[in-house]
């Protein structure tokens, strides 16, 4: 992720908030409070395929991205 989508993202999830325990371990399992993390979404970018944003884990005292888990693009308009 470029780090002007970075930079204008903003939270949506509070770290405390986030349900998920493996998740939690996940983001905790380099020592650091999960009260530091949360999830992000970016702006919404277009693309051929349509407009899209995305979801990601952020740090945001290091600003460490956690890619690996449950990183997702949302396509505007499209539900589950």
């Amino acid at each position: 992720m470029s780090s002007g989508a970075v930079a204008e993202s903003r939270k949506i999830i509070s770290g405390d908030k986030l349900g998920n325990k493996a998740l939690v371990q996940r983001l905790t399992s380099d020592g650091s409070s999960i009260e530091d993390w949360g999830e992000y979404t970016t702006r919404t970018h277009q693309s051929p395929s349509g407009d899209f944003h995305a979801h990601f884990y952020m740090n945001q005292r290091t600003g460490a991205i956690d890619y690996g888990y449950d990183y997702k693009v949302i396509f505007n308009g499209v539900t589950r």
